[in-house]
């Protein structure tokens, strides 16, 4: 059911077979899910951009001081088939921190 505000009116009949004349009213309200609740959206919300950023922040790393290294070597393809993958790692990094 819908959120709302409403009444139920009531009337009653006797063994003789008498209705009322006043029914008796019972006013309720029938309040909304808690995930329809504007609070819980907003959190929610927040929650979900906070996460975001969140995921963002940690994927972009700052470095104060970087430098940045195109370069192409001669002969890399022949070598990279006859090295192991340790290896050929370990001679990249060499070379890189000898450039750096």
């Amino acid at each position: 059911m819908s959120p709302c505000k409403c009444q139920l009116y009531i009337r009653a009949k006797t063994q003789w077979g008498e209705w009322s004349n006043q029914p008796l009213i019972v006013g309720f309200e029938i309040e909304p899910p808690i995930w329809m609740t504007k609070s819980i959206q907003f959190v929610t919300v927040l929650v979900v951009v906070g996460s975001f950023v969140l995921v963002f922040r940690l994927k972009t790393r700052k470095y104060k001081k970087a430098s940045v290294l195109f370069t192409d070597f001669k002969g890399f393809t022949k070598m990279s088939t006859e090295m192991s993958p340790e290896k050929l790692v370990q001679k990249s990094d060499e070379i890189f921190v000898a450039f750096d």
